[in-house]
C-alpha cells in the first residue's frame, strides 16, 4: 500500500512557569531574566504541531537552578588599637538577582589559625573589650551570604591588635647619688612592632628638671 504525506503543517510553541509567572513569548528561543523565573521554577516549553488532520502536541520541563551568592571582605583599618572601632564591609553579587542576606562574626584567630568560640560580636562594627582582647591579637571578621534558595558563601578578612611596648625595668646609675652626681637612667623596653619612641623626664621633689 501507499502512503501518502500532508504536505504543510504549521507548529507552535508556548512557554509556561509553574509559579504561575506569565510568559507571554511563543517563539522557539526564550531568554529568561529574573522577572521570568527564579530558582526552583519549572519551566515547560510545550510544542504544537497543525495540520489538516488536526493538532498534536509535547511538553517538556525543566527546573531551573540556584546559584550561590558570591561575597567578598574588607575591614578597617588592617591594624589597630585594643579599644579602637572595628569595621567589616561586605560586598555581594547574585547571579539570579537575589539579595543576600548576611551574617558577621569577629573572633579572635589562635596559634593554631582556629577561630575562638563564642563570637566577641556579631554586628559590622564593634569596639573589642579589653578584658577579651589584648595587644598581639588577630581579629577576624567572618562574613556569611545566604539567598532565598540555600545557596551561601562565605569571606574573612583580619585586624591586627597592636602590640604597645612598655617598660620592663628602670635603673637609675651610679648608687650611691649625692647632690654631685652626673645620673644616667637605663630602661629596658619591650616593643614588639618595634616602632615606639622613648622619652626620659627627672624630677627632684616633686620638680621638672631638664634632661636628656
Amino acid at each position: 500500500p501507499s502512503i501518502s504525506a500532508v504536505a504543510s503543517y504549521t507548529e507552535g510553541y508556548s512557554w509556561s512557569n509553574s509559579s504561575g509567572t506569565t510568559i507571554s513569548q511563543s517563539t522557539q528561543l526564550l531568554t529568561l531574566d529574573p522577572s521570568l523565573a527564579m530558582p526552583d521554577d519549572l519551566i515547560t516549553c510545550t510544542v504544537s504541531v497543525t495540520d489538516a488532520t488536526g493538532t498534536s502536541s509535547l511538553s517538556v520541563s525543566e527546573t531551573i537552578l540556584n546559584r550561590s551568592p558570591t561575597v567578598s571582605v574588607t575591614t578597617s583599618p588592617t591594624t589597630a588599637a585594643e579599644t579602637e572601632t572595628l569595621t567589616c564591609t561586605a560586598t555581594t553579587s547574585d547571579q539570579d538577582g537575589e539579595t543576600p542576606s548576611l551574617t558577621y562574626s569577629w573572633n579572635i584567630v589562635d596559634s593554631s589559625g582556629a577561630l575562638t568560640a563564642p563570637a566577641l560580636s556579631t554586628d559590622p562594627s564593634f569596639i573589642p573589650d579589653p578584658s577579651t582582647v589584648q595587644s598581639g591579637d588577630i581579629l577576624r571578621c567572618t562574613v556569611t551570604a545566604t539567598d532565598g534558595y540555600g545557596g551561601t558563601d562565605s569571606a574573612h578578612s583580619d585586624v591586627e591588635i597592636l602590640q604597645m611596648p612598655f617598660v620592663e625595668s628602670v635603673v637609675i646609675t651610679p648608687t650611691p647619688v649625692f647632690n654631685d652626681s652626673q645620673l644616667s637612667c637605663t630602661a629596658t623596653v619591650q616593643d614588639p612592632d618595634g616602632n615606639g619612641v622613648l622619652t626620659y623626664s627627672w624630677t627632684v621633689a616633686g620638680t621638672s628638671m631638664v634632661g636628656t
